[in-house]
């Protein structure tokens, strides 16, 4: 919406229409809610002399209505309406006629008070006659813009409470406003209209302006019961005296020297006092608070919760001792009724340091109460938490101290909805500690002893894990490593110590030195010990056979046995190469290698298609199983053995086609042609030529009359020799010929 300006009067011509009357005449080309009901309500006004007993004389003098209120959009609308007397057709026309003008601006827009608009040449209060009587369709007006006055200003209204007996006056009339934030009863002030002003404005300053926009006043209302205003300025007239409004209202009548009779509470006493005194000339004092309430306690609203806040700031101000512990725990109640405040951490760390130490150590009771109050029954878990962490934050002046506090916390968080709380308030303070003790062991110990003393074996975990966090080096996660191996006779928990694995997996692996090696293989002894199977177990296997050029049995036997043990576990791809590779060893020939493969792995072939160092394995098995082969079957079925990529596949049978080529056996030579034009592929053949490249030109030649004369009732086999053939630029035209 930003900032909108409207006039409505009585006229011959307004802007949207060409009938006379009673009409908006004009407003800003931007502004879209002309017609809006909401808007039309601020140009209401009844003058306190009724049409019959009205004349030109009193017309003149009758009080304008000089209003402010908050629109539901969020908008802010200030009007000023007054009273014309006779329309606008001349010295004879009926009384009655007025002129509002309203500027409308939207609540980021409004930066200034109110009250201070009051007087602005921003305002007209008539138009002129050409004006009212022009035929013409009027002109928009422009976009206003927000100028004060020159009548109301803070040292203005310190001038004018400076009046004996008005400062006290003030207080009474500020406690009203708070009140009938509650209880729904309007403020009426009967004054002299120059006054009425400036008790409204006093009113306001005593709120931060966001608070103030809050706050709807009129400087004159003829009928408060159905005011929109919370605070009003009013006129005696003989149907209502001021008097008949005291039930429903709290009615400040000056001109009979009367206002509501009251007990004020001590803490609203102080409060009104401090703003009284910022009133009275200590205006930067004022504005300190007005600024500590804007920036940490923006859910306050007008209200006694409002009284509350100064609490707070006295705490923030450093008069810690002064404040009673009744109006503490008082203040900390009223404030935790409201929406939780922006900055959390630092209210309640303010507000538990002004609670003398001992009564958070030693006094339980009062520490209780206390607690209570911070963590009520009906509270959202994530206001719970902003409060434990703040209490936690008074005390990391040792880690002893810190897990004291932390003990105390966790005993008052009982029942299934504290559960989450306790959980983050733990792994606040593990955070905490991890933080500060990370790098000295004694330490380290000692705060792990110190839980595992009082049964929080879970925390020692989660401190372990952010530990692990902030290490460095392997060096540093080992020692830590070892330090927890110390713990897990404590309530050992499998999933826990399992997750505390991971940590240190995922430490280590992204910690690569000279002894990552070891000690992944140290882990993985831990791991096979303990008969664990953690989620990255078969990572680490992998890690540490891809790491160990020669292949200890010993280890596979004994990782053998624990899959055996744990059939629904996934067994790792290095793990199924090794049993693979042992197989070979020991088996006689292809039927034997086949059959302890497939019983070794257990859980079927190894799928090496993701496998990073294949080519070093292929090269240390191909020879061997080639050697147990004695016919193409053989092959086939020792090649299917294993899960390749098309690439490993090329490169493995390329290692066979060296076995084949150099065998003294011809019948081996067979085999494999036989079964490469079972399995080939263009990728494969021209990998196999790769190889053939490496024999002599006569040797080609031979093995080219050869295998054509071998595979010459073959013709598929025939023709994937012949494509082989050509790669390596063997022309045999006599077969061309027999071909055709």
């Amino acid at each position: 919406m930003s900032k909108h300006q409207i006039i409505y009067t009585s006229c011959r011509r307004g802007i949207d229409r060409i009938t006379d009357g009673q009409q908006v005449y004009s407003y800003d080309a931007l502004f879209s809610e002309s017609n809006s009901p909401e808007i039309h309500g601020l140009f209401s006004y009844t003058p306190p002399v009724g049409s019959a007993d009205m004349t030109d004389g009193l017309a003149a003098i009758m009080p304008q209505a000089f209003l402010y209120r908050r629109l539901r959009s969020g908008a802010g609308a200030v009007a000023l309406n007054t009273y014309l007397g006779r329309d606008y057709t001349g010295p004879n026309a009926r009384f009655g006629n007025h002129i509002s003008h309203a500027v409308i601006c939207d609540g980021p827009d409004f930066t200034v008070y109110p009250c201070e608009l009051y007087g602005s040449t921003l305002f007209r209060d008539r138009l002129s006659s050409e004006e009212v009587n022009s035929r013409e369709k009027p002109p928009h007006l422009p976009a206003p813009e927000l100028t004060p006055g020159d009548i109301v200003s803070v040292d203005s209204v310190t001038r004018f409470l400076s009046v004996p007996g008005r400062l006290e006056t003030f207080k009474k009339m500020l406690r009203a406003c708070i009140a009938g934030a509650s209880d729904g009863k309007r403020l009426l002030i009967c004054d002299l209209n120059e006054n009425i002003i400036n008790w409204i404005a006093a009113l306001h300053y005593a709120f931060p302006l966001h608070l103030a926009l809050t706050v709807s006043f009129t400087t004159y209302e003829y009928n408060p019961a159905r005011s929109m205003s919370r605070i009003c300025g009013i006129v005696p007239t003989r149907e209502e005296p001021s008097g008949g409004y005291d039930a429903a209202h709290y009615v400040f009548d000056f001109l009979s020297a009367s206002s509501p009779e009251e007990n004020a509470d001590p803490p609203l006493t102080d409060f009104c006092d401090f703003i009284a005194e910022g009133l009275s000339g200590n205006y930067r004092g004022l504005q300190n608070f007005h600024n500590f309430v804007a920036d940490n306690l923006p859910h306050v609203r007008v209200g006694p919760a409002y009284c509350h806040s100064y609490t707070v700031f006295r705490l923030f101000s450093g008069e810690n001792r002064a404040i009673p512990f009744g109006e503490l725990c008082e203040a900390i109640m009223a404030l935790r009724g409201t929406e939780p405040p922006s900055d959390a951490t630092a209210f309640l760390g303010k507000t538990l340091e002004a609670v003398p130490a001992e009564r958070l150590s030693s006094d339980d009771q009062a520490f209780s109460m206390i607690a209570r109050l911070v963590f009520p029954e009906k509270a959202p878990s994530a206001e719970w938490r902003r409060t434990g962490r703040s209490i936690i934050d008074l005390h990391q002046s040792s880690p002893e101290s810190l897990l004291s506090m932390a003990l105390k916390l966790d005993s008052l968080l009982s029942g299934p909805a504290a559960q989450p709380v306790s959980a983050d308030l733990w792994r606040y303070v593990t955070q905490i500690i991890a933080g500060q003790h990370s790098g000295n062991g004694d330490d380290r110990r000692r705060i792990r002893d110190y839980l595992l003393s009082n049964e929080k074996t879970a925390q020692v975990y989660d401190l372990y894990h952010e530990l692990l966090a902030k290490v460095q080096s392997i060096q540093e996660a080992a020692a830590l490593f070892s330090e927890m191996e110390e713990t897990v006779n404590h309530d050992f928990s499998e999933m826990r110590y399992n997750g505390f694995l991971q940590a240190y997996y995922n430490c280590i692996v992204t910690r690569w030195n000279p002894d990552s090696a070891k000690v992944k293989r140290e882990l993985l002894d831990v791991i096979l010990r303990r008969r664990l199977n953690p989620g990255f177990l078969s990572k680490l296997i992998n890690d540490v056979f891809e790491a160990d050029g020669a292949i200890e049995i010993k280890l596979v036997g004994e990782l053998l046995r624990f899959y055996g043990e744990t059939p629904e576990a996934d067994m790792p791809v290095y793990l199924k190469m090794a049993a693979f590779h042992h197989a070979i060893e020991k088996a006689g020939d292809a039927d034997e290698l086949v059959a302890a493969a497939l019983q070794q792995s257990g859980v079927g072939r190894p799928d090496l298609t993701g496998t990073k160092n294949a080519d070093r394995f292929f090269r240390s098995i191909a020879p061997a199983m080639f050697a147990l082969c004695h016919t193409a079957r053989d092959l086939d079925r020792c090649y299917r053995l294993l899960i390749l990529s098309p690439v490993q596949s090329a490169k493995f049978i390329m290692l066979w086609a060296g076995e084949a080529i150099y065998s003294p056996d011809s019948a081996m030579i067979i085999a494999f042609f036989s079964f490469l034009f079972g399995v080939g592929s263009p990728d494969i053949n021209s990998g196999v030529s790769s190889v053939l490249r490496k024999l002599s030109g006569p040797d080609l030649e031979n093995l080219d009359k050869y295998l054509s004369d071998v595979f010459k009732k073959e013709k598929a086999s025939l023709r994937q020799w012949r494509a082989i053939a050509a790669q390596l630029g063997l022309d045999n035209k006599k077969l061309r010929k027999e071909q055709r």
